[in-house]
């Protein structure tokens, strides 16, 4: 069904002929790659995408931006995850000069933001991915989650927050992060395989203390 969607997103993106909503649906379409661990057709796909979006740039439209900057974020999650950190950070140093350059991260028409505060959510994303706890930690210090930002997002963020606190061995933490997360979103504790399997490990010592959601 998900590789349905994204098939029929990808097909009425070419038919509006607007160059930054081909490329978010491109950006969507990689999310199956992400889930089947194709990290070499994803970052291909998010490659070539960026190199046809970026006829388009100009400082005066912060939408293409923060889709040019939303590409290189979801390049930088996957190139952590291949375990090519070099190019990881690298991409996050180019959606950082999208946000110097006026990136937004309210982005109504593509709903695909980069800055300032979803670069600093996917730097601790890298961080973690890449399997690094205390750069994650470290990097988490900076991200200021306001009200009105996307649930699922913030959800992800104390996910992975939840996996580097496990790794130092700080349960407490571990645990106060995924009640953070279901707070933003439940399903993402029930549906996320990280989020579940992470779960599965902190709540151990604390469950009988915890309120149902969380337990289940």
């Amino acid at each position: 069904m998900a590789t349905l969607a994204e098939d029929r997103m990808v097909w009425a993106a070419n038919i509006s002929s607007d160059p930054a909503m081909i490329a978010t649906a491109n950006w969507a379409r990689c999310t199956t790659f992400m889930a089947t661990g194709d990290y070499r057709l994803g970052l291909r796909l998010l490659s070539d995408t960026r190199n046809f979006l970026v006829r388009e740039l100009n400082d005066d439209d912060r939408d293409v931006l923060s889709v040019y900057g939303g590409l290189h974020l979801r390049e930088g999650v996957m190139a952590a995850r291949s375990g090519d950190s070099d190019a990881a950070w690298s991409h996050l140093d180019e959606a950082r000069e999208c946000v110097r350059r006026g990136a937004s991260d309210a982005n109504d028409p593509y709903q695909l933001t980069c800055a300032p505060i979803n670069s600093a959510i996917v730097a601790v994303a890298v961080a973690v991915e890449l399997g690094d706890a205390d750069e994650a930690i470290r990097r988490s210090q900076c991200v200021h989650i306001p009200r009105g930002f996307p649930a699922v997002r913030a959800s992800h963020h104390h996910i992975d927050l939840a996996r580097a606190h496990l790794w130092k061995g700080d349960r407490r933490r571990a645990l106060e992060s995924l009640l953070r997360a279901e707070q933003y979103a439940p399903q993402q504790i029930r549906h996320c395989t990280r989020g579940g399997t992470c779960a599965r490990h902190p709540l151990g010592g604390f469950a009988t203390s915890r309120p149902a959601p969380t337990r289940q």
